[in-house]
């Protein structure tokens, strides 16, 4: 140890000491506080982690002296004189100290000292402001985030929320994790935000009803997300807390919750205005999600990205996708600035200017696995789509579907075999498609150019992404089969060949539900239906 670190180790021994029996104005502890202070100083010009030793002396020569005043005294002019007098000694220290890390130190203990002044006291008021600076020279620290969001008056429920998950994610967090679960159990919270941050922390979970109580979750953003509420600082709360699910309980509880908040992001963009603080928190939730694929999966030796199910890849394509679609709208009409790796506001709420959204944009195609390119041409999108992995669209041979032909052709009963759905049918009549494809009593089949027709419409119609979605979720399911085909009629001629020579007492082999059965050519093995009338003859 240096020779001024042994006199700064001193001088806080002697302010411990001391601090026991003489007041904490005395002429002794003034004299100490005053050497201590110069003493540190000149150890902060030196290339040397001073975090400890200040730490040390806030501890010893402030908190700990103040804490034995108070309890002798609780006379309201003294402590604000006390206070007032500690605060200029750190704001000195502030003054002289070049260094980020060490200016948020002190920042947080000059708010801490406003925190302490009696309530009604004017300077009171002033400690947010010093939390926040704190935060802004320095984010390790968890027990700013957490102070600022027990202090900010006025704050709402999802961004105080947003405060307590950062303070648990700092480098250095918040020692009383507790407090968060105090926080989420207060009656008077967003009932939709408490239920998400529970599900998503809720500790060693069965897998199967964790993803069932998911998919609840899914539902019930379905019939909220056109309430006024503020949707992107709610769902940025919801990806701090996967960040903090992923911290404490591992990549499996992450996974569910890439599924849900991706599901919600998906929804969110079907239904409502795509607005830059949208983008910013989805970009953030790409990087983030990106971040933990990349990682690498230690029993398998490989990054986490390569065992994504496909019904996973799918959504994050999808996902992808759209937030190209809009960065390359924004970007049409805004120039993109160069990467001067901005800082990115963690708990502003504003909209983020175009500095912001061009950092965010730098930072999305840094990702590990990275998704999207920058194009330097003139006059094409900003962003193209790279490395997106094909859907596999599980197209199943039929010869492997013999069996479960075979097994029903003795139910003279069960008419017909297969059913197939046109573009229309699938997406203006949704409801009762999903009623069909629920029974088990039919093979249903997806024709791939219903599909394909479905996808050269998403960037048009807002309302055929979810309907995509919903088949690719009945694909994963194995509720619907996808047929390779060039059209619907071609689909269905297939099928009835297929299954002739098991299916020989079915008159009625495949059902076509389209928008005009009337005006179909016969064929034979295939009956055309409206949808309706299909479903209503079934039920009789």
């Amino acid at each position: 140890m240096s020779e001024d670190a042994e006199k700064f180790k001193r001088y806080c021994q002697q302010l411990e000491k001391y601090g026991q029996t003489e007041t904490v104005h005395s002429p002794v502890m003034a004299l100490l506080r005053r050497k201590a202070r110069k003493q540190l100083l000149s150890l902060m010009k030196q290339d040397i982690d001073c975090s400890s030793s200040i730490n040390k002396l806030w501890i010893v020569g402030y908190y700990h002296p103040f804490q034995f005043f108070i309890r002798e005294d609780d006379n309201s002019m003294e402590t604000v004189t006390l206070l007032t007098m500690f605060c200029g000694e750190l704001q000195e220290m502030l003054f002289f100290t070049t260094k980020n890390e060490y200016s948020a130190l002190w920042n947080l203990f000059i708010a801490d000292l406003h925190r302490y002044m009696p309530d009604g006291e004017i300077q009171k008021l002033l400690a947010p402001g010093f939390y926040s600076r704190a935060i802004e020279l320095d984010s390790r620290h968890g027990r700013a985030f957490h102070m600022l969001s027990v202090t900010m008056n006025g704050a709402d429920y999802a961004t105080k929320l947003k405060l307590m998950v950062l303070s648990q994610l700092a480098e250095i967090p918040q020692k009383k994790s507790s407090d968060l679960n105090d926080f989420l159990g207060k009656a008077d919270g967003d009932k939709f935000l408490t239920e998400f941050c529970n599900w998503a922390l809720n500790e060693n979970p069965k897998r199967v009803d964790h993803q069932l109580a998911g998919l609840k979750l899914i539902n019930q953003f379905k019939t909220e997300v056109e309430s006024e509420k503020d949707w992107p600082m709610i769902l940025g709360v919801c990806r701090l807390v996967a960040k903090l699910a992923y911290k404490k309980f591992g990549y499996n509880q992450f996974l569910d919750c890439f599924d849900v908040i991706s599901s919600f992001y998906l929804e969110y963009y079907s239904k409502s205005e795509t607005t830059k603080s949208l983008l910013s928190e989805v970009i953030l939730w790409i990087c983030d999600a990106g971040e933990v694929f990349g990682s690498e999966n230690l029993v398998k030796k490989e990054p986490y990205f390569l065992s994504l199910s496909v019904f996973a890849k799918a959504k994050w394509n999808e996902l992808n996708d759209l937030v190209m679609d809009h960065i390359n709208s924004l970007f049409a009409s805004e120039h993109l600035l160069e990467d001067s790796s901005t800082p990115i506001p963690m708990i502003n709420s504003s909209e983020p200017s175009i500095q912001i959204l061009s950092q965010l944009v730098h930072n999305l195609l840094r990702i590990g696995h990275p998704t999207m390119e920058l194009l330097k041409q003139k006059g094409q999108p900003l962003l193209r789509r790279i490395n997106q992995t094909e859907s596999k669209r599980m197209d199943i041979p039929i010869e492997a579907l013999a069996e479960k032909i075979s097994d029903l052709s003795n139910r003279e009963d069960w008419r017909p075999v297969y059913v197939l759905m046109d573009t229309d049918t699938i997406l203006n009549k949704t409801r009762f498609a999903h009623k069909i494809w629920d029974i088990d009593d039919f093979i249903c089949i997806l024709p791939s150019n219903v599909l394909d027709e479905l996808d050269n419409q998403k960037m048009r119609n807002k309302a055929v992404r979810p309907v995509i979605r919903s088949l690719m979720e009945l694909q994963a399911e194995g509720r619907i089969i996808l047929k390779k085909c060039t059209d619907e009629r071609h689909c269905a001629e297939q099928l009835v060949q297929s299954a002739k020579g098991s299916s020989e007492d079915h008159k009625n082999i495949v059902a076509f539900l389209c928008k005009k059965p009337e005006e179909e050519e016969p064929m034979e093995g295939v009956t055309f239906y409206e949808i309706k009338q299909f479903y209503t003859k079934y039920l009789e």
